[in-house]
């Protein structure tokens, strides 16, 4: 685990979680929302994604349909749900 990326005197209390299987895109993402002033955690797995959400304070989500370990379609559903 690491801590949040958080920008220096963020502005917004939202916490945001970025799942994105794509290393590359995941960072655009994290650095587009710091730049607006959000704090950022940031995974590239599903089930990774699904321990984050269980034991995070998450105002949104960006999530990739096409993780390497499972869909994100099941990562919503399991949210929605309770069961992730």
């Amino acid at each position: 685990t690491h801590p949040p990326f958080t920008a220096p005197g963020a502005t917004h209390p939202a916490q945001i979680l970025v799942v994105d299987g794509d290393a590359r895109d995941r960072a655009a993402i994290v650095k587009t929302l710091i730049g607006a002033g959000y704090t950022v955690d940031a995974v590239g797995e599903g089930r990774r994604a699904l321990e984050m959400f269980a034991t995070g304070d998450y105002r949104a989500i960006t999530l990739d349909v096409a993780l390497p370990d499972m869909s994100g379609v099941d990562v919503l559903e399991a949210i929605r749900s309770g069961t992730g």
